[in-house]
C-alpha cells in the first residue's frame, strides 16, 4: 500500500502496461538509474513507445497508464 491507501483495480491495470511495455520492447518504460528520476517520470508520465510498435498497441499500453 503506497501512502496507505488501498490496492485497486487501477493498479492493476498500470501494472498490465509495465508488463506488456517490457514484454514487447525488452526494457522498462520509466527506467532511469535514480528512484527520484524514475518516480518524475511515472507521475508526469514520460516514456517512448519504440517506432516499430503500431499504433493500437502503443494506444493501448498508454491507456493503461492512466
Amino acid at each position: 500500500m503506497a501512502q496507505c491507501l488501498p490496492h485497486t483495480k487501477t493498479v492493476d491495470l498500470w501494472t498490465l502496461g509495465v508488463l506488456a511495455y517490457k514484454l514487447l520492447c525488452s526494457k522498462a518504460p520509466f527506467l532511469t538509474t535514480t528512484y527520484q528520476e524514475s518516480y518524475r517520470k511515472i507521475m508526469t508520465l514520460q516514456f517512448k513507445m519504440p517506432p516499430d510498435v503500431t499504433k493500437p498497441v502503443a494506444h493501448l499500453i498508454s491507456r493503461l497508464f492512466l
